[in-house]
């Protein structure tokens, strides 16, 4: 089983994360609420995916062909 190269843990699966970037406009109206305006999600651009450690939590890998061999225990 592969070990965490930052804990030091065996583990025998990741944390897979993946945050988008989203861009809009947000406003504030008369009455001091926040109106949200147009928003565009840029799947791809700015997006980030993640691999991480499901013991500590830190970032292994940002490629999943990566993360694949880490676990069937290639390096």
């Amino acid at each position: 089983m592969p070990k965490c190269p930052e804990c030091g843990e065996e583990i025998d699966s990741l944390i897979y994360a993946y945050e988008v970037q989203i861009e809009g406009d947000l406003c504030l109206d008369d009455d001091g609420n926040l109106e949200y305006g147009d928003t565009t999600t840029n799947a791809g651009v700015g997006s980030k995916y993640e691999y991480s450690c499901p013991k500590c939590n830190a970032p292994l890998f940002y490629e999943e062909e990566h993360a694949f061999r880490f676990l069937d225990g290639e390096r």
